[in-house]
């Protein structure tokens, strides 16, 4: 029988004690002394909750300022076809107090006026230059649409609250009141305001452009409607 001496025992035991003392695992390493145990795990950053958290509308009040992706979307048909597209709000500002709109405008760039639904070789550049022509937007003389808020009311529903907004739009130098509603959320700790609209309806014929309009005793096959429907989506970030 083989015989050991007490220090290769000893020996032995404390080899044992430092294999096991730094065993790792796939989430921790543990390190182990003759006082002390370090465990050392992985950690995760903190989150931010509140940099995209939907504020309370009544807490926020100042002006905020009109900056990109903001748009409107467009729809117009004739009798066989719907087209849509968008078109660039490049400027304007609202004023906020207390949750409510205290006024506000914003500047349409018509020379962005962009099919969305065409293809190039669909006839898209066609449709384009055509709504950009003097038969509606003419653009080359009125290179913009302005907005201008007269009026908003505060209407509270069971889940979300919306703004009645009355204002002024001048298209080719014609100014009609047109009226929408809006959905506004404000966040980034109260940054960060962006506001949407149901589809609302203008009538091209009131600011001129007759082109192939029934009041004209158009062809009824060959008749563009009237209706333009648009949406609104502004984004804009507090000044």
């Amino acid at each position: 029988m083989m015989k050991f001496s007490g220090a290769v025992i000893w020996g032995l035991i404390f080899a044992v004690i430092v294999v096991v003392g730094c065993k790792k695992t796939d989430n921790q390493e543990v390190a182990t002394g003759l006082k002390d145990t370090i465990i050392v795990e992985p950690t995760i950053p903190p989150i931010d909750s509140n940099t995209d958290r939907e504020v309370d509308m009544a807490t926020v009040s100042g002006n905020f300022i009109i900056e990109a992706p903001s748009t409107i979307n467009w729809t117009a048909s004739d009798p066989v076809s719907t087209h849509v597209g968008t078109v660039d709000v490049t400027s304007g500002n609202l004023e906020i107090k207390d949750g409510k709109i205290q006024s506000g405008s914003f500047e349409i760039d018509l020379h962005t006026i962009n099919s969305t639904d065409l293809k190039p070789e669909d006839g898209k550049e066609k449709l384009e230059t055509q709504l950009k022509s003097a038969d509606f937007f003419n653009v080359e003389k009125f290179p913009s649409a302005k907005f201008v808020i007269k009026k908003s009311v505060v209407i509270k529903g069971n889940d979300k609250t919306r703004h009645h907004i009355t204002g002024d739009l001048t298209i080719r130098d014609v100014t009609k009141s047109i009226g929408f509603d809006a959905y506004i959320i404000v966040s980034n700790q109260g940054g960060l305001l962006t506001a949407t609209t149901p589809s609302f309806e203008i009538n091209r014929v009131d600011y001129g452009m007759k082109y192939k309009s029934g009041v004209i005793n158009t062809a009824k096959d060959k008749i563009i409607s009237d209706k333009i429907g648009m949406l609104i989506n502004l984004r804009a970030k507090k000044q």
